[in-house]
């Protein structure tokens, strides 16, 4: 009867781990959607303060042409009581005049389009941000419900050992732990230290480590992701 509910367990916590695993990936590809989008908003943010920037040019360009549109209007009223003489003065400032106001015009047109499109971006900013704040809920929940199933799946391994001990199997001696640890550490990545605590976490030989996963490895105090990769790569070469 022990035998079956071990089976019975470890069949439940194979199945909770490829749960798992799946549940890993998932997250794995929504965090790089999640990162994608930050650098979007970032970009689109260094757009917008490049926009602003024009807008603020355009606006002291539009205050200059006011100010120069004005003096040369003064100068018309001042040309105006002069002699027949300075005609022709005249005409020509009323010429350059009429050029100032087109570029004004357009000066002003272009405002007008760069404000619009500051508002659009604006818009998708703030779409984007909003977005940003649903989605990351969902990604908090993701990680809790993980670390959940973790702690079960630990708890399943936890009582297996407890039974294995109560009907006297799995329980190597010294000799074997080191010759399996001896065994790990002959990795190159892998020291005596790592290879015990892998020994520890259930990975009791080279072909256990081979179909370990990447948060199993990382999930062991002292390996870090760049070590599990380490890991993975000298595995791949046996």
């Amino acid at each position: 009867m022990p035998d079956t509910e071990t089976k019975d367990y470890r069949n439940k916590y194979l199945m909770e781990q490829e749960r798992l695993a799946k549940l890993w990936d998932a997250y794995q590809i929504q965090e790089k959607a999640l990162k994608e989008a930050n650098d979007h908003i970032s970009k689109q943010n260094t757009e917008l303060e490049l926009k602003g920037k024009e807008i603020q040019s355009l606006n002291e360009m539009l205050e200059k042409r006011d100010k120069e549109l004005r003096e040369m209007e003064r100068e018309v009223t001042n040309l105006q009581k002069v002699t027949a003489d300075y005609k022709p003065r005249l005409e020509k400032c009323q010429a350059d005049l009429s050029k100032e106001k087109d570029k004004l015009a357009k000066l002003y047109d272009v405002a007008q389009e760069l404000d619009e499109e500051l508002k659009l971006k604006t818009r998708a900013l703030e779409e984007r941000d909003d977005w940003f704040m649903d989605n990351i809920r969902v990604f908090e929940n993701m990680c809790e419900t993980i670390k959940t199933r973790k702690e079960i799946a630990e708890a399943r391994m936890l009582k297996e050992e407890m039974v294995k001990k109560m009907t006297g199997e799995g329980k190597p001696t010294d000799m074997a732990k080191a010759a399996i640890i001896g065994e790990l550490s002959s990795i190159e990545v892998i020291d005596e230290e790592i290879a015990e605590r892998l020994y520890e976490a259930g990975f009791k030989s080279l072909e256990a480590l081979k179909k370990a996963r990447s948060f199993e490895l990382v999930a062991i105090e002292g390996i870090s992701p760049t070590k599990a990769q380490e890991i993975f790569s000298k595995m791949k070469k046996l």
